[in-house]
């Protein structure tokens, strides 16, 4: 995550009349600027939202810490991120029902790839596209270029799991609506109730989207889609208890759902059996693994500096909006490095390397089972040299060669 202070910030801070501060408990340096003479909080970082495009978490996450943690003077900002994720669950659920569909996988996935949902996502924010009850019109995903793929879908499929997810969008979307009541809420119980509430609806929702049973016969690239439907709602749940002022509840939904990522991600590269499904899901989990957790984990970082601040410090926060900031000019849609980077991997090994390259990076204490395997089949194979002497200079790539290799040996 690339975070930045302004202009003052960072010439006090090089001018050495500004520090970071410091975690009394952990010792870990914290994204805030203090006055080195009095203590004070000067400044808290930023994102840099222009080179940032996560799959499913909306960088505005990422505040400073007046719209972040003083919610009496941010409710409206945060309620605007809500909406932001209720737009991204229409596209994430519009495209698992076309990937349910029954077409061929081939060009339905490189119809709703990496690239493709960032666009689309994009295209609803900017009111281009219209979410009608959490979908998408179908002829505004498969455009004219996607005409051959148009005619194939099964339509009755694509409308049974419309139907299903229809039903868990809009128990998401009755919880939004209670979010926008409550902030308009002058009684303080009253306002706690409707969030109370909308959690409990949330909750609901998010158990259908996790229901094994919802269909279940997906591939992988349906199933990572799916998951990420879940995520959406649990993130959504994190920011209402920011709102209903239960920060502690708030990290831990944010802790759990880094780890629910990784569990759901991995499960998906494990059921991965085909090279289609592979050029679909792994530039989008190397971006998730590199974009949207790191996005999750700032937050939470966030919300647990707040919470080890004493009350005085509380009250230094600065009271700064995004508008006391240069303006970040709307990120310009690119082809995905993500998707370039496993082109070139792809020209280097095969299936399973890329698997396995893929699930290094997500669990790496897997690769040490491999390393073991090669330290063992390199010298009955006849060559011990290619066993490496330090193992933190070889690439997680030549590791998954070199077991397929000395595998691939020994069952010859």
């Amino acid at each position: 995550m690339q975070v930045a202070f302004s202009f003052l910030g960072e010439a006090l801070l090089k001018s050495g009349k500004l520090r970071y501060m410091i975690d009394k408990t952990t010792g870990e340096v914290l994204p805030t600027l203090v006055n080195v003479e009095t203590g004070k909080i000067f400044e808290t970082a930023r994102a840099i939202a222009g080179s940032f495009n996560p799959v499913v978490a909306p960088v505005g996450f990422v505040l400073d810490g007046a719209q972040m943690f003083q919610t009496h003077r941010g409710f409206q900002k945060t309620y605007q991120m809500i909406e932001m994720l209720q737009q991204s669950l229409g596209v994430l659920q519009t495209t698992t029902a076309i990937i349910g569909a029954g077409v061929a996988v081939t060009g339905v996935l490189t119809a709703v790839n990496l690239y493709q949902t960032l666009q689309l996502r994009e295209d609803v924010k900017q009111l281009r596209k219209e979410l009608n009850h959490g979908f998408l019109d179908i002829k505004q995903v498969l455009t004219a270029q996607h005409t051959e793929i148009l005619q194939r879908i099964d339509q009755k499929t694509f409308d049974d799991r419309r139907r299903e997810l229809e039903r868990a969008y809009a128990r998401y979307a009755e919880a939004t609506k209670l979010v926008g009541l409550a902030l308009e809420c002058q009684n303080v119980n009253a306002r706690d109730r409707h969030l109370a509430n909308a959690v409990q609806t949330m909750s609901e929702s998010l158990a259908i989207y996790n229901d094994p049973r919802l269909m279940p016969e997906m591939n992988a690239a349906g199933r990572l889609r799916r998951f990420e439907c879940a995520w959406t709602i649990e993130q959504t749940i994190a920011l209402v208890f920011q709102l209903h002022n239960e920060p502690i509840a708030a990290s831990k939904c944010i802790s759990d759902l880094q780890n629910k990522i990784k569990r759901n991600t991995l499960s998906v590269v494990t059921t991965c059996e085909s090279q289609v499904e592979l050029d679909f899901i792994f530039p989008e989990i190397t971006r998730i693994y590199h974009q949207d957790l790191q996005v999750l984990e700032t937050w939470q970082t966030q919300i647990d500096v707040i919470q080890a601040l004493s009350p005085s410090e509380l009250q230094q926060l600065p009271n700064l909006s995004l508008e006391d900031y240069d303006a970040i000019e709307p990120e310009v849609l690119q082809i995905p490095p993500e998707e370039a980077l496993y082109e070139t991997l792809r020209s280097q090994t095969d299936f399973r390397g890329l698997r396995d390259q893929l699930r290094f990076m997500i669990k790496p204490e897997a690769r040490q089972e491999y390393e073991v395997a090669i330290a063992h089949l390199a010298p009955t194979s006849g060559y011990s040299a290619l066993v490496p002497s330090n193992w933190q200079d070889v690439s997680d790539l030549t590791v998954a060669n070199l077991y397929w290799y000395f595998s691939n040996l020994k069952s010859a």
